[in-house]
Parts: C-alpha cells; structure tokens; sequence
C-alpha cells in the first residue's frame, strides 16, 4: 500500500492469532511493533481501543490531505501546495506521467 499509493504517509495494521494481537505502525522511514494484548471479550478496554481502527478519517489512517487522485484519470494524481503558509494562495500540480516505477519491496526500503 505505501509503495503504490503516493497519498499514504503511514499505515497502521494489526495481527491476531486466536487472542493474540500486535498493533503495527508504518511509515516511510520506520517500523513499530506494539507488545502483544488480549484481543477477547474478556479484556474489553483493548477491544474498544482496537475498534478505533475501524472508521477513523483519512487523515489518521496516515493518507495525505494534500495530494488527491485525479476525477478523470486514476493514475494522476493531484497535489496542493500553499505558498508560505498561507491557505489563500495556492497552487496545484498534476502529476503527467511516472519518471520511475521502480519501488522497495521489503518492509522498510
């Protein structure tokens, strides 16, 4: 996901394995690992905050406002830079074509 989507700056994910469950954070130059929990009725507070993963925004999901596909063409993509700060001026450039399809293919590269 973080190599073919240009809008993801991060990614959360988790693993369970019967009860137990990892929470996993990835971002371009790094890895973490939470400690292993209960995922089960019997321990419902790591179930409730487990559930936030669910339906967060964009945004907390670790996709990046400023840069949005393109209505007519899903290979484009369309990304919005504000000058100095300011939320008035801005400017917008629309990628054309990919200079490398070239990716890492481990976990961090």
């Amino acid at each position: 996901m973080m190599r073919n989507d240009p809008r993801r700056r991060a990614m959360f994910c988790m693993t369970i394995e019967h009860s137990t469950t990892r929470i996993w954070f990835r971002c371009r130059s790094s890895v973490i690992i939470s400690e292993t929990f209960d995922f089960t009725i019997a321990e419902p507070k790591n179930s409730l905050n487990s559930a936030a993963f669910v339906s967060p925004d964009k945004k907390l999901l670790g996709f990046d406002p400023t840069i949005q596909p393109a209505e007519d063409n899903e290979k484009q993509f369309i990304t919005i830079v504000y000058s100095d700060n300011d939320k008035k001026n801005l400017r917008m450039f629309r990628t054309k074509r990919i200079i490398s399809s070239y990716g890492a293919d481990p976990l961090r590269g």
